[in-house]
């Protein structure tokens, strides 16, 4: 065949956009009208911000499935804070950011794409950034930190928090897109109950042409990133386990007492362990026996599940086993 037929024959997303030339201004211009239109959409009616005075309820702004936001409403349930959870999707958190402005911004903590973005543009990342909190007098807490230490006493060591925030946890969320973007029937099982009804259509029309090679291009995924971020999180779980063998035996147990350490842990660290009751009583599939927000760990893409399977056999991926089991539902 000539060129043209072979051209012709490939998917429509194996062809580069840019093959056929730069967008016309007309199609550029469509564009940014539909993007203005599905923001307005999104976004109309009362802010979050209202919606919290309205109810006199704090409102808790999540991606549902992300680590971080596990572990803030991890803490607000454990400390007995009632709120309600407003789920968005990665790209499509306008009511976040309409929430934030330049106000609330978070100066500390990892973001996706800062890696790979800077200025102003990584700013404007910041603005749709998961979780923060908005109480019903206005007051806003602008990351998984601040909600954590407003919701439970106690001490969390600053070098061992630096570690599971500047390490841990961000390595583990491009080693888990990685996999999972890389098998779009993985990750769409993720987003099928999250976000507005409107993002979830957005996804389902543009999610696997448009919007994951963008979030990819974003946080910088690619093959030699992941395995960087795999070695990171082995020497992780690594120096946890030998953390926990200072720590008496038995030191958590079905009760009462939680250290803040050991829900930081189980949180940031319980995406690569997928514990079934990951993500509390209101993700529960009482059907499935498991978490609606990960796939059960046999579910997972070959390379994920291995790495998981690898993870549970330490005594750090054990110690979050443990802690879900015994304080999660």
């Amino acid at each position: 065949p000539n060129p043209a037929q072979r051209r012709d024959a490939q998917p429509l997303h194996a062809t580069p956009l840019a093959a056929s030339g730069p967008l016309p201004a007309r199609a550029l211009l469509n564009g940014f009208q539909a993007f203005g239109l599905l923001r307005s959409y999104i976004s109309r009616g009362p802010s979050e911000a209202q919606l919290a005075a309205r109810e006199s309820l704090p409102r808790l702004q999540t991606i549902p499935y992300s680590h971080y936001c596990e572990l803030a409403r991890w803490a607000l349930e454990r400390a007995g804070v009632g709120h309600h959870e407003s789920t968005h999707l990665p790209a499509l958190g306008f009511r976040v950011a309409d929430l934030r402005g330049n106000a609330h911004l978070s100066e500390t903590g990892s973001f996706p794409g800062d890696a790979t973005h800077t200025g102003k543009d990584a700013i404007r990342r910041r603005r749709t950034a998961v979780p923060c909190l908005v109480f019903p007098d206005g007051r806003v807490l602008r990351d998984s930190r601040d909600i954590l230490d407003a919701a439970l006493p106690g001490r969390l060591e600053p070098a061992l928090w630096a570690s599971l925030d500047t390490e841990l946890a961000p390595a583990a969320r491009l080693v888990a897109y990685h996999h999972l973007l890389r098998e779009y029937g993985s990750f769409s099982g993720l987003v099928e109950r999250c976000g507005h009804p409107v993002e979830r259509l957005v996804y389902w029309a543009l999610g696997e042409r448009l919007i994951v090679p963008r979030m990819r291009a974003t946080m910088g995924i690619d093959e030699e990133r992941c395995e960087a971020a795999t070695r990171v999180v082995r020497a992780a779980f690594s120096a946890y386990s030998e953390r926990l063998e200072s720590r008496p035996a038995g030191s958590v147990a079905a009760g009462e007492q939680l250290a803040k350490e050991d829900l930081a842990w189980a949180s940031l660290a319980g995406i690569l362990v997928v514990p079934p009751t990951y993500g509390g009583r209101r993700w529960f599939d009482e059907e499935r026996g498991h978490s609606a927000l990960m796939p059960r760990a046999e579910e997972l893409p070959r390379g994920l599940r291995a790495l998981c399977e690898e993870l549970r056999d330490t005594a750090a991926g054990r110690h979050v086993l443990r802690v879900y089991a015994a304080h999660r539902m």
